[in-house]
C-alpha cells in the first residue's frame, strides 16, 4: 500500500516538473504527454499487486496532475483491457493496431464521438522489421473497417486518429529507430491522402 502510493504521488510530480520546465521553454507549444504503462496488460490477470480499480485511480491520478493545461495520453504496448484504459480517462489512447481491437468497437467509437483520439501503434517495433508499410497498413484499414461497420464516421476516424510505432525504440540501433520513424510517417501520409484500403472482414 505504501509503495504504490509512494510511486503514484512521484509519478505525478515528476509530471508536474517536466511539463512546467517545457512551459518555461517552449512557451507557445501544447504539450502531448504520453504515460506507458505496460503493466496494465496484466491488470485483470490473477495475481496482479491491486484490485482493477485502484490500479485504473493511480493511473488517472498521475494524469490529472497535469490536466487540463496538457494532453494526456495513456499506453499499453500488451493486450490491455481497453475498458480499463478508457477509464483512466486519457485524451488519447495509444495501443499497437491489433485483430482484437474489433472486439473492442463500441468502446472505441464512443472514445472518438466524446472527442478522443487514438494513437495507432502501426509499425512493429518487435521482431524483425519491415521494409514495407502495405502490410501495416492493410492491418490497420481491417481495424478501421470494422469500427466503421460498427458505427463509426470514416471522417471522424480519419481526423482524430495518430499513427507511431507499436512500442518504444529504445531497445534498436539509430538506424532501425529512423527506418521505424519513417514507416510511420509514410503512413500517416496515406492516411493525410485518404489512402488507406478501408475492409470490414
Amino acid at each position: 500500500d505504501v509503495a504504490f502510493a509512494v510511486a503514484g504521488r512521484a509519478v505525478a510530480a515528476h509530471l508536474v516538473a517536466i511539463a512546467e520546465l517545457v512551459a518555461d521553454r517552449l512557451p507557445r507549444s501544447p504539450q502531448l504527454v504520453v504515460l506507458d504503462e505496460p503493466w496494465l496488460g496484466d491488470l485483470m490477470l490473477p495475481g496482479f499487486p491491486l484490485p482493477p480499480e485502484p490500479a485504473i485511480d493511480l493511473v488517472s491520478g498521475a494524469m490529472a496532475a497535469v490536466t487540463p493545461d496538457v494532453t494526456v495520453g495513456l499506453h499499453s504496448c500488451g493486450a490491455a483491457d481497453i475498458a480499463s484504459l478508457l477509464a483512466a480517462g486519457p485524451d488519447v489512447l495509444s495501443v499497437p493496431v491489433d485483430r482484437r481491437l474489433v472486439r473492442v468497437a463500441g468502446y472505441l467509437v464512443r472514445f472518438l464521438e466524446g472527442g478522443g483520439r487514438i494513437a495507432w501503434g502501426v509499425v512493429p517495433t518487435d521482431g524483425p522489421i519491415a521494409t514495407g508499410t502495405d502490410r501495416a497498413v492493410r492491418r490497420l484499414g481491417e481495424v478501421w473497417g470494422e469500427l466503421i461497420r460498427r458505427g463509426g464516421d470514416p471522417a471522424m476516424l480519419q481526423a482524430r486518429s495518430i499513427v507511431t510505432p507499436c512500442c518504444g525504440l529504445g531497445t534498436h540501433t539509430p538506424a532501425v529507430a529512423t527506418q521505424v520513424c519513417r514507416a510511420t510517417r509514410d503512413i500517416g501520409r496515406r492516411i493525410e491522402a485518404d489512402a488507406v484500403p478501408v475492409s470490414a472482414a
